[in-house]
């Protein structure tokens, strides 16, 4: 089709509408003339600019986490007592448990246990000291009375080369 076509004539139609719809609606080209791989190449280079920068704007902007208000703790190997009791756990030896921990740290250790009534591994997570305390964690997995499995955490504390307290 030539750029003399004759425009489309639709009766009862706007003036605006009879002035999109003409010769050049017939035009057949649609890409736009002249050098366009240099233009499409400086859109994509400025574009990748653009992010390049803005995420390095937002690395400078962005003020880091604030850290912790309280001091950590220095870390400490497995307290001995705490290891014949972990022990004394896995192999379900409750003579063993009764006899490393004093009677009121046995209802406290029954306490922290619950629902656990059969104990399958006890599994150390680490140890943290200040001030000569102690205390010792632990993961213990085991069954319920319905023989479920069930899992609780146990923190040791332990002052002196003794179990001073269990999940306190």
């Amino acid at each position: 089709m030539s750029s003399d076509a004759e425009p489309i004539v639709i009766p009862d139609a706007p003036d605006t509408a009879r002035a999109w719809i003409g010769p050049a609606a017939a035009s057949t080209s649609v890409m736009p003339s002249g050098p366009s791989l240099p233009r499409a190449i400086a859109i994509i280079a400025l574009f990748l600019v653009g992010f390049v920068g803005g995420i390095a704007a937002y690395g400078i902007a962005t003020a880091p986490p604030p850290t912790a208000g309280y001091p950590g703790l220095a870390a400490a190997g497995e307290p001995q007592v705490a290891h014949d009791l972990a022990s004394a756990m896995s192999a379900n030896d409750v003579k063993g448990v009764a006899d490393r921990i004093d009677p009121s740290a046995a209802q406290a250790l029954a306490n922290a246990l619950q629902p656990i009534v059969e104990v399958t591994s006890v599994t150390y997570l680490g140890t943290v000291e200040q001030d000569g305390r102690e205390l010792a964690g632990y993961v213990v997995r085991g069954r319920d009375q319905t023989r479920t499995k069930q899992m609780v955490g146990l923190v040791l504390d332990v002052a002196g080369g003794q179990i001073v307290g269990i999940n306190e």
